[in-house]
């Protein structure tokens, strides 16, 4: 009675660990003849067994029937000793109740917190990077979708650099039940269930289909326990866990399908969590994209020019208001680069640097870029050029001729259905994912042919200008192809 009543009580209202494996040396070592006695004070050794037992809130006069059991029991046989291991008890006795005071006999020790009860508690942190670009409006429409019962999973695409992963850290900085995976050749979809299991203390697993039997209703069953304890309803917003998956540069195909198809079922025929799921590389997208009920695509580009100036203001980089040939610089970085966050952040750090040269940097970063969106421009249109004889245009792969509608287009950018003469964007991509071929991407949520960064247009402009300026001479004026039309 005393061990498995009044100790777990007493030490978790302010007894030391010391002191009670103390209390329980006392009782072995005077009685040694007792076996079941002894082997029960030593087999619990561990603070967590004792937390682990029953509690029992002692009464005064079930204290005083103790005592004087325990005297009976030992006066006989170890004389004054017994006397003051008695004298032990009842002292703890009263300064338990001095510092409980009068409680209920049905008042229990709160129960342990279960492993759902943790992971809904748990909430996502990333320290954020405070010289990283702030995508607030993609970090908006992230948290929407969260909050939305859409049944979809989320799907981030965008061009490397864009800073698609900073605004989904953003979103869900401080949001509860998080489970945050990156994907690679050698870390799948078995690591995608592990890692939530993990916090379920599930253990280890014998199949595929055991370990998503027990996944389904951890996630379930998280979701109703959060829900309980915020009070929300059923109809309209309900809380679920949140699934963020990063598909790295190199993936195996294979590997992010297998994951897509779990954050499939998970999201669209259990509604168990919702998802967001980050493609690094824009040009592996086709082989994600094409579920419309079941996705939902957001692309991510580059900044405004509102936006890149903000960022630079906030840097103290490139400050017109510092001096006037700053401000030339500025003006030099975003009409012959552009605003890709990366390179406005790689930018800020070397210009900040002590002892900085800012206009050796930005010569020297403008001359590399234009030298590479040539290298581009030109790989693109030797495709036709060069391999126009075999293969190349029966497919369709038309590239000078695209860059030359996209000149001429607003915004720069082309719709699929547009550039009628090209093949499928499936093939497309196929030449776009060749090293040094990335002057265009393909936005898939838009289903259009764009620019990669401002530096490709530039060159596009400086290599084609000449076949533009022609075209725009051999074109009719307005007046007259309005008469003709008339008159037809």
């Amino acid at each position: 009675a005393v061990l498995h009543g009044f100790l777990p009580t007493a030490m978790q209202d302010g007894m030391s660990w010391r002191n009670g494996q103390v209390f329980l040396s006392i009782f072995a070592t005077f009685r040694k003849r007792d076996g079941a006695f002894r082997n029960r004070c030593v087999g619990v050794q561990r603070r967590e067994q004792i937390h682990m037992k029953a509690p029992m809130i002692l009464s005064p006069e079930y204290a005083l029937n103790l005592a004087q059991k325990a005297f009976g029991m030992l006066v006989g046989s170890i004389g004054m000793t017994s006397m003051a291991a008695v004298a032990a008890v009842l002292a703890s006795s009263f300064k338990f109740f001095n510092i409980r005071g009068h409680q209920d006999d049905d008042k229990t020790v709160p129960p342990m917190i279960s492993a759902q009860q943790k992971f809904t508690q748990s909430r996502y942190q990333k320290y954020p990077n405070g010289n990283a670009v702030n995508r607030s409006d993609v970090s908006e429409q992230i948290s929407s979708y969260l909050e939305a019962n859409t049944g979809q999973y989320l799907l981030i695409l965008g061009p490397r650099g864009a800073g698609k992963t900073h605004a989904v850290t953003a979103a869900l900085n401080n949001r509860q039940g998080v489970v945050q995976l990156t994907l690679a050749d050698s870390v799948g979809v078995n690591s995608l269930y592990s890692k939530v299991l993990q916090m379920a203390n599930f253990g280890t697993f014998s199949s595929m289909t055991e370990l998503e039997e027990k996944l389904m209703p951890f996630m379930q069953g998280a979701a109703k326990l959060y829900r309980a304890a915020q009070h929300e309803v059923e109809e309209g917003f309900c809380w679920l866990p949140t699934l963020y998956v990063d598909v790295a540069d190199g993936t195996a195909p294979w590997v992010a399908q297998s994951a897509l198809k779990v954050v499939k079922r998970l999201v669209v025929d259990e509604r168990a969590v919702r998802a967001v799921v980050v493609l690094s590389d824009p040009h592996s997208v086709m082989t994600y994209v094409g579920d419309e009920d079941r996705q939902q695509l957001l692309w991510v580009g580059d900044l405004k020019e509102v936006e890149a100036r903000e960022y630079l203001d906030n840097r103290g980089c490139l400050c017109p208001a510092d001096a006037p040939e700053l401000g030339a610089l500025r003006h030099a970085v975003l009409k012959e680069v552009g605003t890709r966050p990366s390179t406005l952040a790689r930018i800020c750090d070397l210009v900040v640097q002590p002892h900085a040269n800012a206009t050796d940097i930005v010569h020297t970063l403008v001359e590399q870029r234009q030298r590479n969106a040539n290298l581009a421009v030109d790989a693109l249109i030797a495709v036709d050029e060069l391999e126009c004889r075999s293969s190349e245009r029966i497919r369709g792969l038309c590239f000078r001729r695209l860059l030359l509608q996209m000149l001429k287009a607003p915004g720069q950018s082309i719709r699929c259905e547009d550039a009628h003469y090209m093949a499928p964007p499936a093939n497309v991509i196929d030449v776009l994912s060749r090293r040094g071929h990335d002057a265009i991407v393909y936005n898939a949520a838009a289903r259009a042919y764009e620019f990669n960064t401002r530096a490709h247009w530039r060159a596009a402009e400086r290599m084609l200008g000449a076949t533009l300026e022609a075209e725009a001479a051999d074109r009719p004026p307005l007046e007259e192809m309005l008469a003709q039309a008339a008159a037809q």
